[in-house]
């Protein structure tokens, strides 16, 4: 089971600044946009052709960072100078950039990351173990900053479908939340002449407050998808691309992996049964068959050396040129039709008059007081500090100045614990299958490190453990360490040691590295002596890595903490869920260990950990609810109430993994308490 994160709630956004109704390219008579997750430049091109100017850019992928300055550093050589500052690596960036690097803008086009809403990327949506998921909620932290008229983003279609369409829930809340009016529309190569499926949602929104009251969401939707009232011939046939008689209209979408599928393959894309000059072949399409498909331009080209993997990749990865550059004329058109005066981009810096709120990845904002904003008093950076870094007692360093803002801000920023500097994480290299480190989805880790594989389960918090499907498939691998650790989808107790893994931890580097969040440090059939070389390993590590261990077998951990010194940089925790687990707490506050700490998750009933917290036993708590197909329901109530116990004794926590299901709450949560 992997756990949505609920990551934005905002209520009454700040509307717009009245002024002169004037685009806001350099001209003034031409709109500029933003262009994120950028690829090889559909979406430049298609704008472009509307008349659009590209004022800054997004793409954290080398080689298509090099064809992105390759095919447009003629045409918007701005984007390339004083090294490249306004060609980002990192979309987060450029919601705190200024107008020096980001000038204003009037629309953002993103066809953000798709393999977390995908087959071919395992569906893991929000939770995306790669940080792709929620690389969406960075496009809506721009739409709050900047408040641009428009923006066209882009996706699969599975995106309206995935968690039960839950995920589809929470982006049509957000964008509602942010003052925007949205329509979508599932969109083929074909509806705008290419002879490519590629079907793909698309999402076109306009500022509420921009827009008259009269004009309906039908009216809307038919105006920016013009496919809807008109037919668009084929630009040319699929036959002309493969030289030949298919018996096809369209091909299937071209995709950036699944090369060399056999044909009739459900995987197959990318070979066809072909006739030419009577006798049927197999034909499997080339790059340039694939650029003529994408609707590239004929002179697009590729940088010298870039190889054909990368090729087909950025290729697969893109957007259709005439689909976005018809969407791009219809949105603009929409929009000097019908934008009322007085609407012009905004850079939100100020407190609105009446409040907002907002969540940007667990970091609570109040009173229009934004983590990402400068204090007159404090640097950006110390005013962004994570308190799930620093979870010493409750108290801030004493060489770190308070920010002057008002009480109940402070609190927001700096009791409610951050993920992170408020930072999405960055994708990461792919690794082999089985490989022991990888960056995680977990909230209030950076890595995950698991040199034991298996478990046995000891109490209720257990019965969906998500680690036996793991396990489970990485036996069938034939992973290293994981045979005999389940059988039927059961965990056997077995215990796979890999002492590779272990040393492994003397050279991580990783902020917070949880250890074994896959099975228990200290569970029964771990020997003493593979407990000893893993906390040497931890004790070992030169860097400022913090270590995280949680377990279960609380008696054993105490009774360990006892012989062995444990160094600062390790963290102590134990599993408590529900009532019958508090015991654990007790032998908790046994354990030898500067950070003590609770993992309260999954959360299944309401629960008193109060004496824990008062008299210095735990020091950070994490508290989270169940999620997946069979998922226990978790009261608000109950996270509510251990979160102002936490207030109330000054102890850091961070609330997390917060389901969208929880009873009776309308999947509506707020980590932010009176």
């Amino acid at each position: 089971m992997r756990k949505q994160q609920i990551a934005f709630e905002f209520s009454a956004v700040p509307a717009g600044v009245p002024g002169k109704i004037r685009w806001s390219a350099a001209n003034g008579n031409s709109p500029a946009f933003i262009d994120l997750f950028a690829g090889v430049g559909g979406f430049h091109y298609g704008f472009a052709e509307a008349g659009a100017t590209c004022v800054a850019a997004a793409e954290i992928n080398g080689p298509a960072r090099k064809t992105y300055q390759h095919v447009h550093g003629e045409t918007s050589p701005d984007l390339f100078r004083d090294g490249a500052a306004r060609f980002f690596r990192d979309v987060s960036q450029m919601a705190v950039a200024d107008n020096d690097n980001v000038p204003p803008f009037d629309i953002i086009a993103a066809g953000f990351p798709c393999q977390a809403f995908s087959v071919a990327g395992k569906k893991q949506g929000f939770g995306d173990d790669k940080g792709r998921g929620i690389l969406f909620f960075e496009l809506a932290r721009l739409l709050y900053r900047r408040r641009p008229i428009a923006f066209m983003f882009e996706n699969v279609r599975g995106l309206l479908g995935h968690d039960g369409g839950r995920t589809w829930g929470v982006i049509l809340k957000i964008v509602e939340d942010l003052g925007y009016r949205m329509v979508h529309q599932v969109v083929r190569g074909t509806d705008y002449g290419i002879p490519q499926l590629r079907p793909r949602v698309f999402m076109v929104g306009v500022r509420q407050d921009a827009l008259p009251a009269t004009i309906s969401d039908d009216a809307m939707k038919v105006a920016l998808f013009p496919h809807l009232s008109r037919k668009y011939p084929l630009l040319f046939t699929f036959d002309s691309v493969v030289g030949g008689i298919t018996g096809r209209v369209a091909s299937r979408t071209i995709r950036c992996s699944g090369m060399q599928k056999r044909v009739g393959s459900y995987a197959n894309w990318s070979a066809y049964k072909v006739t030419i000059d009577g006798v049927e072949q197999t034909v499997v399409l080339n790059v340039d068959q694939c650029i003529r498909l994408m609707g590239l331009p004929t002179d697009f080209s590729f940088p010298e050396g870039t190889t054909k993997t990368h090729r087909r990749a950025q290729l697969g990865n893109g957007v259709i040129v005439p689909v976005v550059a018809e969407l791009a004329k219809a949105l603009v058109a929409f929009v000097e039709r019908n934008v009322l005066p007085g609407t012009r981009p905004t850079l939100q810096r100020e407190p609105s008059d009446d409040g907002h709120m907002l969540i940007v990845n667990n970091v609570l904002v109040e009173n229009g007081l934004s983590p990402f904003d400068p204090s007159p008093d404090q640097n950006q950076k110390e005013q962004k500090m994570s308190v799930a870094q620093k979870p010493v007692g409750g108290r801030t360093p004493s060489n770190t100045s308070k920010p002057a803002v008002n009480d109940n801000a402070a609190k927001a920023c700096g009791r409610i614990a951050a993920y992170g500097e408020g930072k999405s994480p960055k994708p990461r290299k792919r690794k082999a299958a089985g490989a022991a480190k990888s960056k995680t989805g977990i909230a209030w880790a950076t890595e995950t490190v698991n040199p034991f594989k298996g478990c046995s389960k000891v109490s209720p918090e257990c019965k969906h453990c998500y680690a036996v499907g793991w396990a489970t498939r990485h036996q069938a691998l034939g992973s290293r360490g994981y045979a005999g650790t389940v059988k039927n989808k059961t965990f056997t107790g077995t215990i796979g040691v890999v002492p590779e893994v272990i040393d492994e931890l003397r050279s991580a580097k990783s902020d917070r590295v949880f250890v074994n969040s896959m099975s228990d440090t200290f569970h029964a059939n771990v020997s003493d002596a593979d407990v000893t070389a893993l906390f040497d390993a931890m004790t070992a590590n030169p860097s400022k890595s913090q270590f995280l261990v949680c377990t279960k077998r609380a008696d054993r951990m105490a009774a360990f903490s006892q012989a062995y010194a444990v160094p600062d940089k390790v963290w102590c925790g134990v599993t408590v869920g529900c009532r019958n687990s508090l015991h654990r707490l007790d032998d908790l506050r046994r354990v030898k260990a500067k950070i003590r700490w609770v993992s309260v998750e999954p959360l299944l009933e309401e629960i008193d950990i109060e004496p824990w917290l008062a008299d210095g036993t735990v020091n950070w708590v994490v508290v989270g609810g169940e999620s997946g197909p069979n998922h226990r329901p978790m009261d608000k109530a109950w996270a509510e109430k251990i979160a102002r116990e936490h207030m109330d004794e000054g102890v850091f926590r961070i609330l997390v993994d917060v389901v969208s299901r929880m009873q009776g709450q309308g999947g509506k949560f707020r980590p932010g308490f009176p």
